[in-house]
This record gives structure tokens, C-alpha cells and sequence, in this order.
């Protein structure tokens, strides 16, 4: 069973990174970080294959178990990051609770990490491609609050970094290390459900 899972998301993540690297996107491939997409669906493999047989248990059904980690995955990830997103917007100026939020998030929900990651790689292009501009630079002695002025930048930081495996706001090195974590907890979840006491545990209690 899982080896054919692995092999399910290997194929799945193939596509995927086959889609990024012939639709050329400009901060993975023209960036030369293509490899960071393998990484992360590495990562996100490792950390969601036994996050899925763990939550699997408290399903009577396969088809009510799939219908509702699918959709635990889609608000954990893509929902998840539009409220952080949203939070950060200057007019609502909440940057620092979504920075909260997404700290939370990100080391409990792999679904998020691997979301967040790869808006936070091309996010980090865009700013460090017009951030890191010196005429730009200039500017924060007139205008200090302005984004790209990361030292006094108020109410919103346009965060960048030049390395992208950081463990900075701008960085992966987080989502990458959060995902490890997750893979080997629910991996130890799995083993330990697996072993003959889980097993006469699990049935006495549901005989209680």
C-alpha cells in the first residue's frame, strides 16, 4: 500500500514539475531554482503520505475519508493562504498576526508549508527583482516606510532575501524543516498504529 501510494504521488509530482518547467515560470526556471519545486514535493510527499494514513482511521468509509481530507487540504492550503495573504494587505493592517498565523500553520499543516513555500519563492523573486534595485534603495532615505525599506518599513514590509533556503520570513528553510518534522511524527503515528498493542488498544476501546 505504500509503495503504491509513493508511487501515485511520484507520477503526480512529475506532472507538476513538468508543468513549471514547460510553462517556463520566471522564478523557478529563468531563476534557475526549478530544483526548489522537486525539494518541496519531496518534502510534501515525505510529510503528507503519513499524514493521510493517520487522519485515515477516523473514517469509517474510503470515499467519506476522501471527500474530507481533500477538503481539509484545500482550506488548510489554498484557504489558509488567502486569509494570511489577506491579513497582510496595508488597508487591514494585520501583518504581523498573519505572520503569526502563518508560523502556526506552517508546522501543522503540510498542505499549507508546500503552498506557502512556492508563493514565498516567486514572492521573494518579485520583491528581491525590484527591491534590490540601488535607485530603489535610495528612496528609503526620503521615504523610509516604504516596503522595500526593511529596517523601517511600516505598516507593510515587502520581505525579501538573496537566499531563498533561509530561515527568514522570506526563506523555505522553515517549510522545509516543518515538513521534516511532520513526515517523521506521522510517520511514528503510523508505525506505532500498526503494532499488535495499537491494534488491542484500538478494539477495546471501540468494545467499551
Amino acid at each position: 500500500m505504500l509503495a503504491w501510494d509513493a508511487l501515485t504521488y511520484a507520477t503526480a509530482s512529475l506532472c507538476a514539475f513538468f508543468v513549471f518547467l514547460l510553462f517556463n515560470i520566471p522564478p523557478f526556471a529563468r531563476g534557475g531554482q526549478l530544483w526548489l519545486i522537486g525539494l518541496l514535493l519531496t518534502a510534501f510527499g515525505w510529510a503528507v503520505i503519513p499524514e493521510m494514513y493517520v487522519l485515515s482511521v477516523l473514517f469509517s468509509t474510503p470515499t467519506s475519508g476522501l471527500i474530507w481530507l481533500g477538503a481539509l487540504n484545500i482550506f488548510s492550503g489554498i484557504i489558509g493562504m488567502l486569509i494570511v495573504e489577506s491579513l497582510c494587505l496595508p488597508m487591514i493592517h494585520q501583518q504581523l498576526l498573519a505572520l503569526y498565523i502563518r508560523k502556526v500553520l506552517i508546522f501543522l499543516s503540510p498542505a499549507y508549508a508546500l503552498t506557502d513555500a512556492i508563493f514565498s519563492v516567486h514572492t521573494n523573486f518579485e520583491y528581491t527583482r525590484l527591491c534590490a534595485a540601488p535607485e530603489v534603495q535610495s528612496f528609503c532615505l526620503l521615504l523610509p516606510q516604504l516596503p522595500c525599506c526593511l529596517q523601517t518599513c511600516d505598516p507593510y514590509c515587502a520581505y525579501y532575501t538573496d537566499n531563498v533556503l533561509a530561515f527568514t520570513t522570506a526563506g523555505i528553510g522553515k517549510h522545509l524543516v516543518a515538513m521534516a518534522v511532520q513526515g517523521l511524527v506521522f510517520g511514528f503515528f503510523v508505525l506505532v498504529a500498526d503494532t499488535v498493542v495499537a491494534r488491542r488498544l484500538w478494539i477495546t476501546l471501540k468494545s467499551c
